[in-house]
């Protein structure tokens, strides 16, 4: 059963650690889930979704093995074969171990806040019915400071000029300046899965010309 204690309020109180949030709700979601169920991820099921995860944080190399892909899926594969699936997740929940690069104090809230969230939303959204979560205007406002940090890394090969807008305040960042500008609006979660290659199964609006907006979803994967 879910803890309460990791849901957010509707208001903070005092200072509220997303990342440890986000990590409990997945955690809480990845047990009641199958090992075998599909996620946003190409050709990751949730087992090969947490195994990631726990590989990435679980080691003093593992956030080094992002650069290379195919040793990280071999070490997936490898965890999906001989780990248990809840055995895999406790270990999730259990946070970086303390020789870890994430295990170092403030690391994980800086490194692991998006991490957690977009996976969060790769097993809600890997299911049929989904629909956004409801989050407080809190940690959608500290989800657009990660938006405006993120994006013009994300959406640097972008042949058009970029606008993101939030659908709930109006507030506007300007990521990528070209003259033929698409504006992309949404609320601040939706644009994180947007940026990061997830847009076809986020809630958004494209606006501008109809060849801009072709273009820039050619080059944002996922769109």
């Amino acid at each position: 059963m879910a803890d309460p204690r990791h849901r957010y309020p509707d208001s903070p109180a005092g200072s509220v650690d997303l990342a440890r949030v986000e990590r409990s709700q997945l955690c809480d979601l990845l047990e009641a889930t199958r090992p075998d169920a599909p996620t946003l991820c190409t050709g990751w099921d949730a087992h090969h979704l947490v195994s990631h995860l726990v590989i990435r944080e679980g080691t003093p190399s593992g956030a080094l093995k992002y650069l290379r892909p195919r040793v990280m899926q071999e070490e997936m594969d490898a965890l999906v074969a001989e780990d248990d699936f809840l055995g895999l997740v406790e270990r999730l929940r259990d946070g970086p171990p303390a020789f870890s690069f994430f295990g170092l104090p403030g690391v994980d809230r800086l490194a692991n806040t998006v991490e957690l969230f977009l996976h969060h939303e790769d097993v809600r959204r890997g299911a049929a019915g989904w629909e956004p979560r409801e989050l407080p205007r809190w940690v959608q406002d500290r989800l657009w400071r990660w938006v405006k940090l993120t994006a013009r890394l994300d959406l640097r090969k972008s042949p058009v000029g970029v606008s993101l807008e939030r659908t709930d305040t109006g507030e506007r960042a300007f990521v990528v300046r070209k003259l033929d500008l698409v504006a992309v609006k949404g609320t601040p979660g939706e644009l994180l899965m947007f940026e990061s290659g997830r847009g076809r199964a986020a809630r958004i609006d494209l606006v501008g010309e109809p060849k801009d907006v072709e273009a820039l979803t050619r080059a944002v994967p996922g769109s």
